[in-house]
């Protein structure tokens, strides 16, 4: 068997503009909806397939972004990702621990607010006496502190349990929805506990609000009122 891609692009695919080998989700037969769903591989070098520039994203720019194109890419049979039809199993088999890799990056932007925020707690001077020392900062940064590492250990015991083999869904899901709750939270602090010296781009506090509206576009399917 020999298919032949659509030229339908395919857009938003991480490290689109680097691999040399890419998986795509494309139907065999789209009359029967999910269970026509095959996954295939395709190589850079297959005539057709042309990888776009990189995107000039908002955050995450370590992680290049672009479109894939396909113009009547010829695939073999022999590329077929497990069997025909079977491309939704494939997929989400890889989605439960790619929930868990997401989950790892509201931490990060967690830890960067922190080392922001808690030298300026000591510099800042307020009424003769540094504003950590206060006990309204105190309990915030506590707060940080505490949620921050919360997270951190949770997601590092699930990402442990997955290197054991296949865990519950729900167990990777809940990895995946804490993070990005408890940081939305905290994706505010660096400014108001830096009160107006939050406000100019200079400070980098902006860099965070980027790294926020990205991640919450990324995680969008993520009820963050429900998790």
């Amino acid at each position: 068997m020999i298919t032949t891609c659509s030229t339908v692009p395919k857009k938003w695919i991480t490290n689109g503009p680097d691999a040399d080998v890419v998986v795509v989700y494309a139907t065999l037969d789209p009359a029967a909806g999910a269970k026509g769903i095959t996954a295939f591989i395709v190589e850079k070098s297959m005539p057709g397939y042309e990888p776009q520039p990189k995107l000039d994203k908002l955050g995450m720019r370590g992680s290049d972004t672009s479109e894939l194109v396909f113009q009547d890419v010829q695939v073999p049979k022999s590329m077929v990702l497990g069997v025909a039809g079977g491309g939704v199993g494939v997929l989400m088999s890889g989605l439960d621990y790619e929930r868990v890799v997401l989950a790892a990056g509201p931490i990060g932007i967690m830890q960067a607010c922190l080392d922001v925020v808690l030298p300026y707690v000591h510099e800042r001077k307020q009424f003769g006496q540094a504003i950590g020392t206060f006990q309204l900062m105190q309990g915030k940064m506590a707060d940080m502190y505490t949620t921050l590492n919360a997270s951190r250990a949770y997601v590092y015991a699930v990402a442990k349990a997955c290197d054991g083999g296949p865990r519950p869904g729900s167990t990777r899901r809940v990895a995946f929805c804490t993070p990005p709750k408890k940081r939305l939270k905290l994706r505010s602090m660096p400014s108001k506990l830096s009160e107006a010296m939050g406000t100019p781009t200079s400070t980098r506090r902006d860099d965070y609000c980027g790294m926020r509206r990205f991640t919450r576009l990324a995680l969008e399917p993520v009820r963050f009122d429900e998790c």
